[in-house]
């Protein structure tokens, strides 16, 4: 089997890689990225069967207002019936019982998953509203799930109930419930098996993915941007500090940094450029729903925005890749004279030290860019296009 696990925070995922290594576990990576956002454009592309899924102590946002931030959101569980095959298995679990209600009472009241049978649940509080809970409406701001002194706020409730009893059944422990088992604190689990049912899409969730992730694709061309500008900075600063030195063996590698500037200067332009072309797929689309072309009765209209929105999909696509061959061309420049570069004070050392992060993060936000988009133009083909 292979296992592939997405994270949003890069030192997670950087130490994550490292123990797999140390491991020798060549089944096993990690990403930094956002599950609802790249997973179901990633794992279409593995050439094998999605068998299991699991949601593993999410992020319980416990601010009202970043609840819609929380991982198993309704077009998320849609995402996961598309991916998994009959018989596939969705595991969820965390230390946050009224987080797992709110990811096991919304995989309840989906038309795609079914209990596993043959597994046994501690028994439910019947004041805990299975569809009320699914839609967020059992806490509310005037009544939380807890008081400020830790007691139930729903009078009478003693305990959410309703959770699977046992070991957890994957038999892959984290380490966050290594520990809280160490503890003896609770972890509330639920699992689910992917039933027949037929998924068919619906045409404003489509238009809800294709906006989520032009939404976050721009917000990656952006910050891509910023990065290309200070890589600029950074080999500026080190051919002027270089050249005034007075050594010949940084002169030495003037004539490679002086080049090296001159392709920063090249992914500025493309970087800018791609960040335009995002904002512009973004707003577009936009236009299109605003307009009501999107709408299944303007069936030519549609057809024709869609087309023209994927072509430029799939040239922002050509583009993150010639940046991502770009950049990595950068890197290698660097690795053949880093070690030549002789730091005379703190300016050029500071820049020598950045520079090489900064390169690895514009890759890695290629590479985020590659998962938000990739796909997208099939999505439109399938669903828009007549």
């Amino acid at each position: 089997h292979n296992h592939l696990g997405f994270e949003i925070r890069d030192a997670l995922v950087t130490r994550a890689n490292a123990w797999a290594r140390k491991l020798g576990l060549s089944n096993c990576h990690y990403i930094c990225a956002s599950a609802n956002i790249s997973m179901e454009p990633l794992l279409k592309t593995y050439p094998g069967k999605v068998k299991v899924i699991a949601v593993q102590f999410p992020d319980p946002h416990f601010k009202r207002k970043h609840h819609k931030r929380r991982v198993v959101q309704f077009p998320f569980l849609n995402a996961v019936a598309r991916l998994l095959p009959e018989g596939g298995t969705l595991f969820m679990q965390s230390d946050v019982e009224e987080i797992c209600a709110e990811m096991r009472d919304r995989a309840d009241v989906s038309e795609f998953f079914d209990r596993v049978s043959g597994n046994e649940y501690s028994p439910r509080d019947p004041l805990m509203n299975r569809a009320k809970c699914a839609k967020g409406e059992l806490e509310t701001e005037s009544v939380p799930f807890w008081t400020p002194d830790g007691k139930r706020a729903i009078e009478g409730a003693k305990d959410f109930g309703d959770w699977l009893l046992g070991e957890n059944p994957i038999g892959l422990p984290t380490e966050r419930e290594v520990q809280n088992t160490a503890l003896s604190e609770p972890i509330y689990r639920c699992v689910f098996h992917r039933n027949g049912k037929e998924y068919k899409p619906d045409l404003d969730e489509e238009i809800d993915i294709i906006v989520r992730r032009l939404d976050n694709a721009s917000k990656v061309a952006a910050a891509s941007k910023g990065l290309g500008k200070m890589v600029e900075e950074s080999i500026q600063v080190i051919i002027s500090e270089v050249s005034t030195s007075g050594s010949s063996e940084n002169e030495s590698i003037l004539p490679i940094l002086e080049n090296a500037l001159m392709e920063s200067l090249t992914l500025i332009k493309e970087v800018t450029t791609q960040n335009d072309e995002t904002k512009s797929c973004l707003a577009l689309v936009q236009n299109l729903v605003d307009s009501k072309i999107l709408e299944k009765g303007n069936s030519i209209e549609r057809t024709n925005s869609m087309r023209s929105l994927r072509e430029r999909i799939l040239l922002t696509s050509k583009r993150n890749s010639e940046i991502k061959s770009l950049v990595l061309s950068l890197v290698k420049g660097w690795k053949k004279v880093e070690n030549g570069v002789r730091p005379k004070n703190k300016n050029l050392t500071f820049h020598a030290k950045k520079l090489p992060a900064r390169l690895n993060h514009l890759v890695n936000n290629c590479e985020g860019m590659d998962s938000v988009i990739k796909n997208l133009p099939d999505v439109i083909l399938d669903v828009f296009i007549e």
